[in-house]
């Protein structure tokens, strides 16, 4: 059935690009490809874009980046979807951009082809509700994406092979080409060293940048080798010009050096039959098949005998990749299958149901407007652009804690009996609980934590911090900070699985794990139980939340269960929820004790503190701000293994 789409790109680079320009390469073929399928295109993009829309909107902004072009764009959005009344929005510009349409009723995509995630996503989840859904261009991105909310579906980004030349045999003396901007996260001077350690020639084809620290990298570590070794530097290229680059390749070496969102390059060298060298980071095993269509390497001598194992990969199949994976007719049609989907669901911004009690709903339809007001929306994104969402966040978790508070009860600790508290990751035990156990110990009682992962996945691609070596350092950290809290070493339980894992175990790994928490349940026999919220904002504490309730089921004892909040207080607005349907909201007050909560905290100096080369902790010192007051929230909602 035909429908009238509406596509959005950023307002930087027209669609088609000229030069440089992945993602409206992507919203270029998009456009084209669905007008061929019968359906009515719109396009909000630069002014200048070609591509063969039926109707053009063009940007009044011409940044993503300024405050007051991102509001006459997120105006300008709003005009074009009242003036081409689409059946689907598909943004792929700016989140900021939808915030007036999020609470409506319009089926809406939100592409991201960069890394995502942070607490914009989980409001916008919140705020969109069924008619929003997001998409990623691999399943690296939907993963980061969907540890915070949301609903998420990875569609490659895609090339037209008909527009790139088959070459199937090349010279044995063929150039290594590096195609891609030439920084440090795309490992440029590592091409160059494997290629000089290899004897072949390089040519380096990219732009770069012309002041700060990446203009030292390139004077510094590129300049100095152009025109030395047969390393050849040709500037940036037309689409023309790569097609011939690459297809004269032996091989487009990229040693990338970060998570690769996807990197449309490699889909673009597979389309030529020229096979990829690069790292194992980002979505790189979803693109290449190690041993057929590229080699993965670590080092400098791995670069170099991948570049020797060249002549036993197959140019032909990395052709059949791309045309059954990543060609435009493939993605394009994943994409106008999710159009179908949502537009033919249940369209509803309200994540409370109709059968919620008439108070509730009340109360909830009141919040939701006021939250999904224009003015208020707006405000939010804007926030974000102008690197003052730390004030608006204080704001609005001040006034959480106050409906929190007037909903709370004073939680008094029982005089005797056992506390088990389990703990996702490390620092969770202390963020959240830290302030009850210092209390409990010193009244003598004996408190059990149990942390269910090793902590090893916190620093994803960090260049130097392996993450066995992460999950030890963790694991010092924890036993420090308890030490200062009052738990002794004995009292300590890991259960050892991976971090990053633990929304989608194996069936034997979640069997595992239940058995180890369901046999500390037997033997420790507790009164109280502490574990994360349900509805925390992280995969990883919801993981833990249900791998608990699948312990206690089936268990005679039942220990009173508190769910208590790390990630949350991050993103305040998911409280509103429990605030509305919560049994009971306990608040416990330990005026005095909160210094050496604080000096457990400063033990998780991985998480808190800068890691070399990286120069921003992962967790910011705002964030654990908001675990230096002297009390702390725990909820008591229906029981885990209730239905």
């Amino acid at each position: 059935m035909p429908m009238r789409i509406l596509l959005t790109a950023d307002p930087e680079i027209a669609v088609p690009p000229l030069g440089y320009g992945g993602i409206e390469r992507v919203v270029d073929g998009l456009v084209r490809y669905c007008r061929t399928q019968g359906h009515t295109i719109g396009l909000v993009a630069h002014r200048d874009s070609q591509s063969p829309a039926h109707e053009h909107f063009p940007w009044p902004g011409r940044t993503s980046t300024s405050l007051s072009d991102t509001l006459r764009n997120t105006l300008a959005l709003r005009r074009a979807v009242r003036l081409f009344r689409p059946d689907v929005l598909h943004s792929f510009s700016r989140l900021a951009y939808l915030s007036p349409l999020l609470p409506t009723r319009l089926p809406k995509v939100m592409s991201y082809q960069r890394h995502t995630g942070g607490p914009q996503i989980a409001l916008a989840a919140c705020l969109g509700g069924q008619s929003l859904h997001f998409a990623g261009c691999s399943e690296y991105i939907c993963g980061l994406g969907r540890a915070v909310g949301g609903r998420w579906s990875a569609i490659p980004n895609f090339v037209d092979p008909d527009r790139y030349t088959f070459v199937g045999r090349v010279a044995p003396d063929a150039p290594l080409v590096f195609l891609s901007r030439l920084e440090t996260i795309k490992g440029p001077d590592l091409a160059i060293a494997i290629a000089r350690a290899s004897g072949r020639r390089l040519i380096l084809a990219g732009n770069h940048a012309d002041r700060g620290p990446e203009s030292e990298f390139w004077r510094d570590r590129i300049a100095p080798h152009i025109g030395h070794d047969g390393i050849e530097w040709v500037g940036e290229v037309n689409d023309q010009q790569k097609n011939e680059l690459l297809g004269r390749a032996a091989a487009l070496l990229v040693p990338i050096q970060w998570g690769e969102p996807f990197g449309i390059v490699f889909a673009e060298a597979l389309a030529c039959g020229t096979p990829v060298i690069s790292c194992r980071r980002g979505a790189l095993p979803e693109i290449v098949e190690e041993g057929r269509t590229g080699l993965f390497v670590d080092s400098i001598a791995d670069g170099v005998a991948a570049v020797a194992r060249i002549p036993t990969l197959d140019r032909a199949a990395c052709r059949v990749a791309v045309e059954s994976r990543f060609s435009t007719d493939i993605c394009a049609t994943a994409y106008l299958r999710l159009y179908s989907a949502i537009s033919a669901g249940p369209v509803s911004s309200s994540r409370i149901s109709r059968e919620s009690p008439a108070c509730v709903r009340r109360a909830s339809d009141s919040i939701v407007r006021l939250l999904c007001s224009r003015a208020v929306t707006s405000l939010l994104w804007i926030a974000q652009s102008l690197r003052v969402k730390n004030i608006l966040r204080r704001m609005v978790n001040r006034s959480v804690s106050v409906l929190l508070r007037l909903r709370s009860r004073n939680y008094t600790p029982l005089d005797t009996g056992v506390t088990l508290i389990i703990a996702p990751h490390q620092d969770d035990s202390t963020l959240g609980c830290g302030g009850l156990v210092v209390r409990k110990r010193l009244d003598g009682q004996p408190v059990h934590i149990v942390y269910v992962t090793d902590g090893s996945a916190s620093h994803p691609e960090h260049p130097t911090l392996r993450p066995d070596e992460l999950a030890a350092l963790r694991r010092q950290e924890g036993f420090a900070a308890l030490r200062l809290l009052g738990v002794e070493t004995p009292a300590v339980h890991f259960l050892g699985a991976r971090d990053g894992t633990l929304d989608h175990l194996s069936p034997d790994e979640t069997s595992g794990i239940v058995a180890k928490l369901r046999h500390l349940l037997l033997v420790h026999r507790p009164d109280e139980v502490f574990i994360p919220y349900r509805r925390d904002g992280s995969s990883e504490h919801e993981a833990a939340f249900r791998l608990f309730r699948d312990a206690l089921s089936g268990l005679e004892s039942r220990p009173r269960i508190y769910e208590y909040l790390v990630w949350s207080w991050w993103n305040p607005l998911r409280l509103i929820w429990p605030w509305l349907t919560a049994r009971r909201v306990w608040r416990y007050r330990f005026r005095g004790y909160e210094p050496i909560k604080i000096s457990a905290l400063k033990c998780y100096r991985s998480q808190f503190e800068s890691t070399p080369p990286w120069d921003e902790p992962v967790i910011s010192a705002e964030f654990v701000r908001l675990f230096e007051r002297p009390y702390e929230f725990y909820l008591e909602l229906e029981q885990p293994g209730q239905r």
